[in-house]
């Protein structure tokens, strides 16, 4: 019967409009108000939309970085398969550019 007791115990009852919490590690039994209840009710509540407020922020956040990220990424593979090369010689006594592509980086 004390078995069955103990058994019975470790589960969490509903009993006449309040919750009865009773283990068998600490053997007591703890009865909670409609009050308390309704409290703990509002608490989860307002912890909830908050957590949803914040996930919002977070999911725009990182639709953000995303973007970010496509972009720089993007940005990489150009550098990657455009070919910048070149040379800088002077050429003395000339004041215009060649048309072969070249441009004045510097008059002085």
């Amino acid at each position: 019967m004390t078995g069955s007791l103990f058994a019975i115990c470790g589960y969490l009852v509903l009993v006449l409009n309040g919750w009865i919490t009773c283990t068998s590690d600490n053997k007591r039994l703890v009865l909670h108000s409609d009050v308390d209840i309704a409290a703990a009710i509002q608490t989860l509540t307002a912890r909830l939309e908050s957590m949803s407020t914040e996930m919002g922020h977070m999911a725009s956040e990182l639709q953000t970085l995303n973007a970010q990220n496509y972009q720089l990424a993007s940005e990489v593979q150009t550098l990657k398969t455009t070919s910048y090369g070149g040379s800088v010689y002077t050429r003395w006594g000339r004041s215009a550019c060649s048309q072969n592509g070249s441009e004045l980086i510097y008059a002085g």
